[in-house]
């Protein structure tokens, strides 16, 4: 299974190299996400979770960063989505931005 994870990464990169490291380490960073969801073990699952409020406020700033990856900034922004009007007293400070199509939540 990892030799088919790696071929998968191998054959998702492109021409693109960018000069900067950062980019150079997202770009990575995308390329080994984008081959993990491919593989069979990446299957959607439900459930029930519970948080403190200081701590979903960590797990949504945390979690939609954007050096995060994709499927968990969606989940985080969901996350978000789904509370902010629910108990707007905890998210009074959020400032929101769009990065890669996906909100990314930091606070004051």
């Amino acid at each position: 299974l990892y030799g088919s994870y790696l071929t998968l990464v191998d054959e998702i990169k492109d021409e693109y190299v960018p000069e900067n490291p950062e980019e150079r380490t997202l770009k990575r960073k995308r390329q080994k996400e984008a081959a993990r969801a491919l593989l069979p073990n990446c299957t959607t699952s439900s459930g029930v979770i519970t948080y403190i409020a200081r701590q979903l406020r960590h797990v949504i700033e945390m979690r939609t960063d954007e050096h995060a990856d994709a499927s968990i900034r969606e989940f985080a922004a969901a996350l978000y989505n789904a509370s902010k009007d629910v108990i707007p007293a905890v998210f009074q400070d959020a400032t929101v931005r769009e990065v890669e199509g996906v909100p990314e939540v930091k606070f004051a």
